[in-house]
């Protein structure tokens, strides 16, 4: 939980012009699906 993640994927955070606290939780969210995308790949086949 740092204050200022070193995440790629902060740079889509601002252009909303949303509050950093909202981009993070964002953040949070699209790993977690990505944790859930990466895992189903797994499933499917070798490599993901």
């Amino acid at each position: 939980m740092k204050a200022g993640g070193g995440s790629g994927v902060r740079s889509g955070s601002g252009a909303n012009g949303t509050s950093a606290t909202t981009g993070e939780k964002v953040v949070q969210v699209l790993r977690s699906l990505w944790d859930k995308v990466k895992a189903a790949c797994a499933n499917i086949g070798p490599g993901g």
